[in-house]
């Protein structure tokens, strides 16, 4: 069964590792890499066509690189999804196949148990995309909020997407004398199956939520005065009785409101000016004639 991880050392030039697997688990475990890193003294290129894996392990040989005396450059030759993208993050320089794919997420994890071993890995999860997330900002700049949005998004970069984002140096293309090995990945992990199924590429970011609708003032009458609220059956009752009573407020209302609809209205966009105290001195047989007329 031939093996999708391996190292080249060449007499004379860098060594070449590919990690052309899933990262941990039945794939490329961390105990392997690091063991196998040891043995290089100089420098390496470390190609990469891998979904990802397991987080803990993709940590420790992100770290194992980070610390290799010489220096490392990585390829992007396939596919650097989950895992492997943050893995490619460690090279000196990060170069990328033309039509190479980067792909970065959130963490994903699974739990058995109450409640509050759901809470758990809930806050778990959290801190490994925090720390991951610090990994891209390190790299490409930014905060690692800004690379949470984009992780909690699932996106899926194009070459020049990494290249433009600031997560690969440099593209590059062409013919090669050598047949590389390939192989397919299954995605169905992830939100989407690849790029091309992909709702949001690097340059989209989640709507901004609708503004609250503005509150509108209520429409001033023709006057300029709001319309006030007329309690015809209070003001029918005590017509008979209006010069035994006190005015009430809604009834001087009534009449200020009602005494105002010959007053012209005044012109468009006046000068602010602090409202006048009411006048409250009312001609009673006045406010019995407008009543009456209010009735009829």
């Amino acid at each position: 069964m031939k093996s999708w991880y391996r190292i080249e050392n060449r007499v004379g030039d860098r060594t070449s590792v590919y990690l052309y697997d899933e990262v941990g688990g039945f794939g490329v475990t961390a105990a392997d890499f690091v063991n196998d890193l040891s043995g290089i003294d100089g420098d390496f290129d470390l190609h990469i066509n891998s979904p990802g894996g397991a987080v803990f392990d993709g940590m420790a040989i992100y770290n194992a690189i980070r610390n290799h005396p010489g220096n490392v450059r990585v390829v992007i030759d396939g596919l650097a999804a989950s895992a492997a993208s943050f893995v490619a993050m460690a090279g000196d320089e990060v170069v990328a196949e033309r039509n190479a794919t980067l792909m970065i997420h959130d963490g994903i994890g699974i739990a058995v148990g109450n409640a509050k071993d759901m809470l758990e890995l809930a806050g778990l999860l959290d801190k490994f995309s925090d720390n991951i997330a610090a990994i891209y900002a390190d790299r490409a700049g930014g905060t690692p909020e800004d690379w949470r949005k984009l992780m909690r998004a699932e996106t899926w970069y194009s070459a020049q997407e990494a290249k433009d984002a600031g997560l690969v140096d440099e593209v590059i293309g062409g013919k090669s004398t050598k047949k590389m090995p390939t192989n397919t990945w299954d995605l169905s992990l992830f939100q989407h199956a690849g790029r091309q199924d992909a709702a949001l590429f690097p340059a989209a970011k989640a709507p901004d939520p609708p503004p609250e609708p503005a509150t509108q003032p209520d429409p001033p009458d023709e006057a300029g005065f709001l319309m006030p609220a007329l309690d015809l059956g209070a003001i029918r009752d005590s017509i008979e009785s209006l010069d035994d009573i006190p005015l009430q407020p809604d009834l001087i209302k009534a009449a200020v409101f009602l005494a105002a609809t010959d007053v012209p209205a005044p012109d468009p966009a006046p000068t602010p000016t602090p409202d006048p105290e009411p006048d409250l001195s009312i001609n009673l047989p006045a406010l019995r004639r407008l009543l009456r007329e209010v009735t009829t």
